[in-house]
């Protein structure tokens, strides 16, 4: 009979945590807007450019590294490291962003723009030269 109640325990609680981690999710990473972003996410984060190879040879972003979105599996880098990537629109990157949260990495943030505003925010604040 007792082993019949702790059978009852262990499978309730293996059932509340079973629907517990179905509501316990990681928030969405954050994103930035050309009006949004400031003087000092420009200077310390990392860019990433997580458009295809060939849009990054179509136009290149001084200043970012590229890491597509089918790469980021291998992404590496500082976890502690302000990181904002971008695409052409940001639907890739903001999918990149999350799964680099999902890693750990919390503070990856994407940008809500084109690559054209990245380049002139990156031009703007001096970065000329691939950091990579």
């Amino acid at each position: 009979m007792v082993y019949y109640y702790i059978l009852y325990i262990v499978i309730s609680v293996f059932i509340l945590f079973w629907y517990a981690k179905s509501y316990i999710k990681i928030s969405p990473a954050a994103h930035i807007t050309p009006e949004t972003i400031t003087p000092e996410i420009c200077e310390q984060s990392l860019w990433v450019d997580v458009r295809s190879i060939k849009e990054r040879k179509m136009h290149d972003i001084p200043g970012s590294i590229h890491h597509s979105l089918e790469e980021m599996a291998q992404f590496q880098e500082d976890q502690l490291k302000d990181i904002v990537l971008f695409c052409n629109s940001g639907i890739r990157a903001s999918k990149a962003a999350n799964e680099l949260k999902a890693k750990g990495y919390m503070n990856a943030q994407f940008f809500v723009g084109t690559h054209h505003e990245v380049k002139a925010l990156l031009d703007k604040k001096g970065h000329h030269d691939n950091p990579a």
